[in-house]
């Protein structure tokens, strides 16, 4: 936790006085903007959400931009900006995974611990609210997308639509 709130802190000193000077708008209006940006991602993966199928290849695409494989460890980045991120390296054959879908959005999280110890990395793919129905078919087809991922097998989009 302590490592997580000194990265994040660090990142959050670099990032939003740049933004500002760069903008010359302030941090609020920085904060606003963001906001809105999340607010629009949220609508853009609502409506996507409509068809399950191009959901699950949108997803699926998001996951595998920031977790790969490479030799013998599972490679997970977490992106802060377009220009600055951190990668985790676990062991693959004993890192613990899951995936949490619900009303707060769809998560890939790896890692063993708590996220105030540190040792978990939550991998965002969407912050729409999604319905039980979805999750019934997301959370299979995702967890079948990170074994392949860890296991190197390539997953097919018709297994989504079960």
């Amino acid at each position: 936790m302590v490592r997580r709130l000194v990265d994040v802190g660090i990142i959050a000193m670099l990032l939003s006085p740049t933004a500002a000077c760069d903008s010359g708008t302030s941090n609020r209006s920085y904060q606003e903007k963001r906001a809105e940006e999340q607010r629009i991602a949220r609508q853009a993966d609502t409506a996507l959400l409509a068809n399950i199928t191009q959901a699950g290849a949108e997803f699926r695409r998001r996951l595998r931009e920031r977790v790969a494989m490479q030799d013998g460890l599972l490679l997970v980045r977490e992106s802060y900006s377009s220009s600055s991120s951190t990668l985790f390296g676990f062991p693959a054959s004993s890192s613990p995974w899951l995936v949490a879908c619900g009303l707060f959005g769809l998560t890939v999280t790896f890692g063993a611990g708590t996220s105030e110890q540190g040792g978990v990395v939550d991998v965002g793919l969407s912050r729409a609210m999604l319905n039980d129905e979805q999750c019934n078919k997301l959370v299979p087809f995702l967890g079948r997308e990170v074994a392949g991922i860890i296991g190197s097998e390539p997953i097919s989009l018709r297994m989504i639509d079960r």
